[in-house]
């Protein structure tokens, strides 16, 4: 038996929100389509290419909570993924619908080392652990060689709107679609060298060489974003290669979140995030 869902009533919150955000560009377009000619109407004769490098924020922190049976007792770890801040390349480039509006679409790609601290309890091998008799081993390790490859393709739908002769202002929203490659710790690979008689200390390895697994995702998200361009050169001949030359910044926030089921049924992965940078 199939069923058919109802037009709009399973949109997914990214579709959603990409939605409302090119309504709203539109309707900003309707609303600022008076700009004098010689002015807002020259900003974008044809299209526009944006070189960038930019900068995502370390906002995506996240933790692992493993056992391993050992002993025939429940050995238990925390393992804490934070995230560094990390900046990559950032390319754009649109063709103009009419007026301001234009549509395009852009790339970003970063790499995140993550700093991994790895806390937990391994059981003692001679001495069952009973209330008020706690004979587990506390260990703590920082891993090295984690890391996390996040490239975004984004559809801008953008309006740009002048500020002044040399400045101007583009507002931009639309869906994404992430590829991330995401490293995380297997806790079956996780390895226990023991220490000499009582063994009262014990070395847990879940390094790059171990314990590391990657995973690969697809996710599908949404962004918005603002960009200002100071214009350095302008060439008002026809035909001319580069009507105008300038230097930018911009911000942008984007989002989206996937299940992550190698972690376990209920866990999820979030991508994007406060993105910055400047460029030409």
């Amino acid at each position: 038996m199939r069923t058919k869902k109802k037009s709009g009533a399973g949109w997914r919150p990214e579709a959603r929100t990409a939605a409302i955000l090119v309504a709203a560009l539109l309707v900003g377009g309707s609303a600022g389509a008076q700009t004098p000619e010689g002015s807002g109407s020259r900003l974008m004769q044809g299209g526009y290419v944006n070189l960038n490098w930019a900068y995502l924020l370390p906002d995506r922190s996240w933790s692992q909570s493993l056992e391993r049976r050992l002993y025939n007792e429940d050995a238990t770890f925390e393992v804490r993924h934070a995230a560094s801040r990390s900046g990559g390349p950032d390319v754009a480039a649109g063709l103009r619908v009419f007026g301001g509006l234009a549509v395009g679409v852009g790339v970003a790609r970063f790499r995140t080392n993550k700093t991994v601290t790895l806390t937990g309890s391994v059981p003692h091998p001679l001495f069952y652990s009973r209330a008020g008799a706690d004979r587990t081993r506390k260990v703590s390790q920082q891993l090295t060689g984690y890391g996390r490859t996040e490239l975004g393709v984004h559809l801008l739908v953008s309006w740009t709107i002048p500020v002044t002769g040399r400045i101007d202002l583009a507002l931009s929203g639309g869906p994404s679609l992430f590829v991330v490659d995401h490293d995380y710790v297997d806790g079956a690979r996780i390895t226990v060298d023991e220490a000499e008689f009582p063994y009262e200390s014990v070395q847990v390895n879940a390094g790059a060489a171990s314990a590391r697994r990657g995973v690969r995702k697809r996710v599908r998200g949404a962004n918005v974003g603002v960009d200002v361009t100071y214009h350095l050169y302008r060439s008002l001949e026809p035909g001319a290669l580069f009507w105008t030359v300038g230097l930018g910044a911009f911000a942008r926030w984007t989002t989206g979140t996937s299940a992550l089921p190698e972690l376990g049924p209920a866990e999820t992965i979030d991508v994007g995030g406060f993105q910055t940078g400047a460029g030409l």
